[in-house]
């Protein structure tokens, strides 16, 4: 990519839109030798998908918001921009030839060479989710079956924090219903919290040139984050489904895993759609 003095190794998904501006923020960290990898995440569009999409969205939208440890190694295939010299000492290929996904495997691989790994909040991509609802929920559980497969620890940590932020809602409104009324105030503050950090999300969206929700889709999201046990029941329930790991339906393939690095191939179906 540009010359052969300065290079970088772009990867992305299909299913992205991206802005004028995607490839120079993605790559220019690279290029300028600032980093040795860069990744950026998806802002999920629910557009028709149905009430899964809506949810998955609503959940997503605010995982890519969050700060990502830098010890964890994260990074989003969807959208990945590395040097020849820091693809080559990861060695990427022979990594990635033997895994499930490729984008946790590189920025492990990053963490574990000691390369300057960046998210860019910049980078945030509008990927549509337009599918079934058994699609969409299907492709939510796998992320959390590769998040639980590549890095348990963290997968345990965000499980722990929505389980545990259900739990204080469903608290609160259960000593609400049972005439605690000094309950009141507090669950009104959370929702309007919940508010302004949807209102938040919208601003940081328009200002990275990404499309507004039509407005049905926005009403509904408000709605799903002034009221944040109906997020939090739908991640939770997702988390447990996600804690059997040993079969992972992907697609048109079906996958044995034995171990991070031990996958394999059980079956083949024909595929109705690429």
């Amino acid at each position: 990519l540009v010359s052969p003095e300065e290079q970088a190794v772009v990867t992305f998904d299909a299913d992205i839109r991206p802005q004028n501006f995607w490839l120079s923020a993605l790559a220019t960290p690279v290029l300028r030798k600032e980093a040795d990898v860069v990744t950026g995440y998806r802002w999920p569009m629910p557009g028709g998908g149905g009430i899964a999409a809506a949810l998955w969205s609503a959940f997503d939208r605010g995982f890519g918001m969050l700060p990502k440890p830098k010890e964890v190694g994260f990074a989003w295939g969807g959208s990945i921009a590395m040097s020849p010299a820091a693809m080559e000492r990861m060695e990427v290929a022979r990594r990635i030839g033997r895994t499930l996904t490729e984008d946790i495997v590189i920025g492990k691989a990053a963490v574990e060479c000691g390369l300057k790994l960046i998210n860019r909040r910049a980078v945030l991509l509008e990927t549509a989710m337009d599918g079934s609802n058994r699609s969409v929920l299907a492709f939510a559980r796998r992320q959390f079956q590769i998040m639980h497969i590549y890095t348990p620890y963290l997968w345990v940590q965000c499980f722990a924090a929505t389980a545990i932020g259900l739990l204080g809602w469903l608290g609160m409104l259960y000593w609400a219903l049972a005439g605690a009324w000094e309950a009141l105030p507090v669950i009104a503050i959370g929702m309007a919290v919940g508010a302004m950090r949807w209102r938040a999300h919208q601003r940081i969206a328009a200002a990275l040139d990404i499309p507004a929700d039509p407005p049905e889709a926005s009403r509904i999201q408000l709605l799903f984050a002034a009221v944040p046990p109906v997020v939090g029941l739908f991640a939770t329930a997702l988390f447990i489904a996600a804690i059997p790991t040993r079969f992972i339906r992907w697609r048109h393939l079906d996958y044995g895993v034995d171990g991070p690095d031990e996958i394999r191939i059980l079956a083949r179906r024909v595929p109705h759609s690429l």
